[in-house]
């Protein structure tokens, strides 16, 4: 009895549905339930069931099996050639359509999407064609010790400079070389 208390008393504690409920039992059996079963399975088994008073909810028609052979291959050879429909078969061509346009959108928004938001590089050219001579210009006058001369004198024409040359006698020579600093 402490047990039940004890069992109860834990189920309260849970805040369970069992700890509300009755500990009667609800189902009864009946006197001599048990002692009178396998006689009573007994009787059931041994009772004669009469197929004639029942109504069969299929009946076979005469010569079924006799014939189905010859239906089977006339019914396959009329669905190959075309001539009877199969019934209950339904063909949707707008399930199909609409399966062909969703995919065709989806292509659509996810080249669309690329071209937006990858940036499209631009060629060595078109990114010179872009820069402006005054550009040009001002990178070659702040830059124009980081060139190489043998790179510049092969750009520049071999007569201007054997012409130019000429023109320069030793005292114009001397003058900028003290002017630069190098005497």
């Amino acid at each position: 009895m402490a047990v039940d208390k004890d069992i109860l008393k834990e189920l309260r504690e849970m805040n369970s549905v069992l700890a509300g409920l009755s500990r009667d039992m609800l189902f009864e059996v009946p006197a001599d339930y048990f002692n009178n079963l396998p006689g009573s399975v007994l009787h059931r088994a041994t009772e004669k069931v009469s197929l004639a008073e029942k109504n069969m909810p299929h009946i076979v028609p005469e010569g079924y099996f006799d014939n189905l052979p010859e239906e089977l291959i006339r019914s396959l050879k009329d669905k190959e050639t075309g001539t009877v429909p199969v019934p209950g078969k339904r063909i949707n061509l707008w399930a199909g359509m609409r399966w062909a346009v969703a995919a065709i959108l989806i292509i659509a928004i996810g080249l669309g999407s690329y071209r937006f938001l990858v940036p499209q590089t631009q060629t060595v050219e078109q990114q010179l064609q872009a820069l402006s001579d005054e550009a040009i210009v001002s990178y070659v006058e702040d830059n124009i010790y980081a060139f190489e001369t043998e790179t510049i004198a092969n750009h520049i024409g071999t007569t201007d400079v054997n012409s130019s040359s000429l023109n320069l006698n030793n005292e114009a020579i001397e003058n900028y070389l003290e002017e630069a600093g190098w005497q």
